[in-house]
């Protein structure tokens, strides 16, 4: 994969325990409980981060153009992620998806 080592990690993941995948899962993204939950920037390997199985878009424009721009300028946002309720040496995204995916080409 081409392109920094910049591009391939910067991600902050919510320090919640692993567990069982739940519907309320999604409900806490929505309600804000989320924001309120501590954050650690850390630099995570792409290839360590899943989609969210919440996520309704089925299409994202533009990925390309994104990728371009993460391998022109680097990654500038950083994603927000969890670990995984399953895997606990994997992340599950929670906001980010469009960038994840340009991040993957990039």
């Amino acid at each position: 994969m081409a392109g920094s080592d910049s591009n391939k990690r910067r991600f902050s993941v919510a320090r919640r325990p692993a567990g069982e995948r739940t519907t309320d899962d999604f409900s806490v993204v929505l309600t804000g409980d989320f924001v309120n939950r501590q954050t650690v920037p850390m630099d995570i390997p792409i290839d360590q981060i899943d989609p969210s199985p919440f996520q309704i878009r089925r299409t994202f424009e533009n990925i390309g153009e994104l990728a371009e721009a993460m391998r022109l300028h680097g990654f500038t946002s950083r994603l927000m992620v969890r670990q995984h309720p399953a895997a606990p040496d994997r992340y599950q995204l929670v906001f980010g998806e469009r960038r994840l995916r340009a991040a993957r080409l990039a």
